[in-house]
């Protein structure tokens, strides 16, 4: 498709992704770049390969496809946003007041954009996940969690995914993150027993199990509590 159609963005596309899904990380980037010069590639791709560049420490690849983004759709709010996100990580807090101030002018409310935006991405991880398709649900989680750290879903989801591809260290690691949060989240606590049987570590398996049972009961209870 390259070398037949190459001045069109989906053969570069596709290939950036092959790449990227067999962990070949350099093929992956240059293939992903040309793709997002082209003058057919759509908004929404352009956005997604800036989280990918984002994701894979390449901050200043990934603002050259949310600056292009910008071109395309100078309206919509989502690459003034993650750009405000790089720049906050990276410590530049004037670039990330602007972009900031850009979409507050634009009559957006950032929170709301925010936290909308997180669920959508936690539920297309989810819908990626159930497939089995761990790279392209862990892209999606990773978005939401760079948004909202503390989004428990998103930590959970990832937890699992983790685990699914047996690096069952970074699943307890999430999964312990969430219950840091919500230390009675049954799903959480579920999920952690679940690895710790994986690994063999069958008494904390159990304890996870029992404390997985506490909050259900909580819930219940919590759930059946008379309005006031």
């Amino acid at each position: 498709m390259t070398k037949d159609a190459p001045d069109k963005f989906a053969g570069f596309k596709n290939l950036g992704m092959s790449y990227y899904k067999k962990g070949d990380l350099a093929p992956a980037v240059r293939y992903l770049v040309i793709g997002d010069t082209k003058p057919d590639i759509p908004f929404k791709y352009l956005v997604g390969d800036a989280y990918i560049l984002w994701k894979e420490n390449m901050p200043e690849k990934a603002e050259q496809s949310l600056l292009r983004a910008m071109q395309l759709e100078p309206g919509n709010p989502e690459p003034y946003l993650v750009l405000m996100l790089i720049h906050e990580e990276s410590g530049n807090k004037i670039l990330a007041q602007a972009y900031r101030d850009k979409v507050k002018e634009m009559g957006y409310r950032i929170d709301d954009i925010l936290k909308n935006r997180t669920i959508e991405l936690c539920r297309a991880g989810e819908t990626y996940l159930a497939r089995r398709q761990f790279i392209d649900g862990e892209i999606y989680f990773w978005q939401a969690l760079k948004i909202d750290p503390d989004y428990i879903p998103a930590l959970i989801d990832m937890g699992s995914l983790k685990a699914e591809q047996g690096d069952y260290a970074n699943a307890i690691n999430y999964l312990n993150k969430a219950l840091a949060i919500d230390p009675m989240n049954a799903p959480a606590h579920y999920n952690l027993s679940m690895v710790f049987l994986s690994v063999g570590r069958t008494s904390e398996a159990e304890k996870e199990m029992n404390r997985f049972s506490e909050a259900e009961i909580f819930a219940k209870q919590k759930g059946n509590a008379a309005p006031r």
